[in-house]
């Protein structure tokens, strides 16, 4: 419980280091060479969950000033954003966000790449997201895939969103990127993504992106059409 502990930047890459070392000892018990990360908005599904969210609250105004002041992804910026949320109980946010998860399309391709990954022999599958955890983990649990999501997470006091339990920036998704290839558990690393913000996390192992950005594709060692071009890149059969 982090109750009465206000987060700061500090403290938030001091929880992200112990969910770091959660997954370095999670990869070592289970001796794959290959672990393929992905981005979640825009990526694996069509749309973008976080922003649909707070249209659906009627936060949009809140969420467009908050950008503005701050951009879209920065530290001080995804801790005001999550915020918007402040007091709503848990059941609320369940009920709204499984109603946003169920009109969301996968991308083409990305449920069956998925559970594929999910199951084979030698691979793990991580999913870095600055979004909110409860609608992607909830959307991933459709597919029957858990514990493959690291995104900002919410303190519940009392059933109510109350505070930031911590936050995924696009700079801390490169860090734990480069955290995990550091750790040299893994022959390979890959990174699928696609928008400015995923750089740092492309620079950190084989970049692969998909309908990119400029910034993404100069940083990125492929670009693909098609999330079915994954299964050539990561060596993974399809059938």
């Amino acid at each position: 419980m982090y109750l009465g502990l206000p987060l700061n930047a500090v403290e938030n890459k001091r929880r992200i280091d112990v969910i770091i070392k959660k997954l370095i000892s999670k990869y070592k018990r289970n001796y794959a060479g290959v672990l393929v990360i992905f981005d979640f908005d825009e990526l694996l599904v069509e749309g973008h969950l976080s922003s649909t969210i707070t249209e659906l609250f009627g936060k949009t105004e809140e969420r467009n000033r908050i950008i503005s002041q701050h951009g879209d992804s920065t530290f001080d910026g995804m801790k005001e954003m999550n915020l918007i949320l402040k007091g709503y109980s848990y059941g609320e946010l369940i009920e709204k966000k499984r109603e946003i998860v169920r009109k969301m399309p996968w991308r083409e391709g990305a449920e069956d790449l998925l559970k594929k990954l999910y199951e084979a022999p030698g691979y793990e599958l991580l999913i870095l997201s600055c979004g909110r955890y409860i609608p992607q983990h909830l959307k991933l649990m459709d597919l029957g895939l858990s514990d493959v999501l690291v995104a900002g997470e919410m303190e519940f006091v009392d059933g109510k969103a109350e505070q930031n339990k911590h936050i995924v920036t696009d700079e801390m998704k490169g860090y734990i990127v480069r955290r995990l290839k550091n750790s040299r558990i893994f022959r390979e690393i890959y990174v699928a993504a696609h928008g400015d913000g995923d750089v740092p996390m492309l620079k950190g192992a084989f970049g692969v992106v998909l309908n990119p950005s400029e910034n993404a594709k100069e940083a990125a060692q492929r670009e693909i059409k098609h999330l079915d071009e994954m299964y050539e890149i990561i060596g993974l059969r399809k059938e």
